[in-house]
């Protein structure tokens, strides 16, 4: 199934949704626009919106990817500081000056693991924002650097 009104807008006037420029209704037919206030830009119809679906389908894609892997990133970080029984990845980053030796070492590896983490998630982004293949979710978490506890 091809994109909607709504979702061709994400892609083709980037940020715009999001300002609330463009709004939109569910109408019997699908979606429409509801409101149109991109200055400089002529209201298109939604049939013109439409005929550029595949058109716009990658970067619609490359933006969902990149907004639901940011947020599984920092998931993925917190879980793992979980695993040893803290709050949250910040919490466990805290521990780096610690006195108690073993705390601190957990904080270092983990410190470490996240550097790792975020170099490869903002790597893949890039590549997607340069119009590389989108990886599938299991191609994204496979390259996931495994964490090395002391």
């Amino acid at each position: 199934m091809g994109l909607n009104v709504a979702q061709v807008c994400i892609a083709k006037y980037p940020g715009q949704v999001e300002k609330l420029n463009i709004t939109f209704v569910q109408e019997e037919l699908g979606v429409a626009i509801d409101v149109w206030n991109v200055e400089g830009i002529e209201r298109p119809t939604e049939a013109e919106l439409l005929a550029q679906a595949d058109e716009y389908q990658f970067a619609y894609d490359s933006i969902v990817f990149l907004q639901e892997n940011e947020i599984f990133v920092l998931q993925s970080i917190d879980i793992t500081a979980q695993s040893r029984g803290y709050k949250d990845g910040m919490y466990c980053s805290s521990y780096v000056q610690s006195t108690n030796f073993y705390w601190a070492a957990e904080a270092k590896a983990f410190i470490s693991w996240r550097d790792l983490m975020y170099a490869y998630a903002f790597q893949v982004f890039l590549d997607v924002q340069n119009q590389k293949p989108i990886p599938t979710q299991e191609e994204f978490e496979a390259g996931f650097p495994k964490i090395m506890w002391p």
